[in-house]
């Protein structure tokens, strides 16, 4: 997993899963809930499914099922992925990668490549 996502497992209420098979596969220190409620309201198509949540913003950033959990993991690499995507062309961090790309090609500021009509701003 990315190293920004907490994995938290939420499996249905006890009464429609098993507790000691969840025990059996969860990994020591993994969070897992039981809320049959929270499958609900995510309208969960299938199992397993994932939602990558953006805590700080309160936003859904991706979500998906997959057959199998390592299709379920590379989903969400992926949505991490296009999350930080996002991230790296907006505002001031799209300036500062337009800025590092242009100075690795030898282009600074005032360039005459950046005016074309004029040789300096």
């Amino acid at each position: 997993m990315p190293a920004d996502v907490r994995l938290v497992v939420v499996a249905k209420d006890a009464r429609e899963e098993s507790v000691t098979a969840l025990q059996d596969v969860a990994s020591p220190g993994l969070a897992v809930v039981l809320s049959s409620d929270a499958w609900r309201a995510y309208d969960v198509p299938g199992s397993p499914y994932f939602v990558l949540v953006d805590g700080t913003a309160s936003r859904v950033e991706g979500e998906g099922t997959g057959a199998t959990w390592p299709q379920v993991r590379n989903l969400i690499v992926q949505a991490g992925g296009d999350r930080a995507g996002a991230r790296a062309n907006s505002g001031d961090a799209r300036e500062r990668r337009i800025d590092r790309e242009l100075l690795a090609h030898g282009i600074g500021p005032g360039d005459p490549l950046l005016y074309p009509d004029r040789s300096r701003p």
